[in-house]
């Protein structure tokens, strides 16, 4: 992997989020807020089911394990 093209992306990665919200507030105006907020919620609570997942998959390959043997 070339690592002038990470390099890039790390600099202009941010520079593409501020131009794509720069546009949606010229498009929208200030009610695009409200999707960026409504994303935040949902990618709050995605965070706390996921780790809620993997406890509870983990707890059941272990229940497996004890079953198995």
């Amino acid at each position: 992997v070339y690592v002038g093209d990470q390099v890039a992306a790390f600099l202009y990665g941010p520079l593409q989020i501020v131009a794509g919200l720069l546009i949606m507030y010229f498009t929208l105006g200030w009610t695009f807020l409200t999707a960026i907020g409504s994303i935040m919620v949902i990618l709050f609570f995605a965070y706390f089911v996921t780790k809620i997942s993997v406890e509870l998959n983990e707890k059941s390959l272990k229940a497996k394990d004890i079953l198995a043997h």
